[in-house]
């Protein structure tokens, strides 16, 4: 079956992206992952698809609170100004990484703070 699995231990959660009906990215030499902007789409969705492109790639699991928190912080490093169909957006595989180590690195506090804000948000 072609579909990526994030289950979130903590929370009890899962959720399930059938991977066919994922824009895959344009990758590049500099490891950077390059979406094109479709109809209804947002910055936070271009994140959000780029996250999960980068995270499947590379074998990571995040909980629910931290993939709310990557994907955040990737949408507001990426200029979240308005989206037209044909824009596009690229994320640096450099600027994931650092977002990962933040997230990975979160107080029980602020990971805490971020399943909560996930949860109210139906994000998990």
């Amino acid at each position: 079956e072609n579909s990526l699995t994030i289950t979130s231990t903590k929370i009890q959660s899962e959720t399930t992206i059938n991977l066919e009906e994922v824009q895959k990215p344009q990758t590049s030499a500099n490891s950077s992952y390059t979406f094109t902007a479709g109809s209804g789409d947002n910055v936070t969705w271009l994140a959000r698809r780029a996250m999960y492109a980068f995270l499947g790639e590379h074998g990571y699991s995040l909980t629910a609170g931290q993939r709310l928190y990557f994907e955040t912080n990737l949408t507001q490093s990426s200029n979240p100004s308005n989206l037209n169909v044909g824009d596009v957006r690229t994320f640096s595989s450099q600027m994931m990484e650092d977002i990962l180590r933040s997230a990975t690195s979160l107080s029980a506090t602020q990971l805490s703070a971020w399943t909560g804000l996930a949860v109210q948000s139906g994000y998990v």
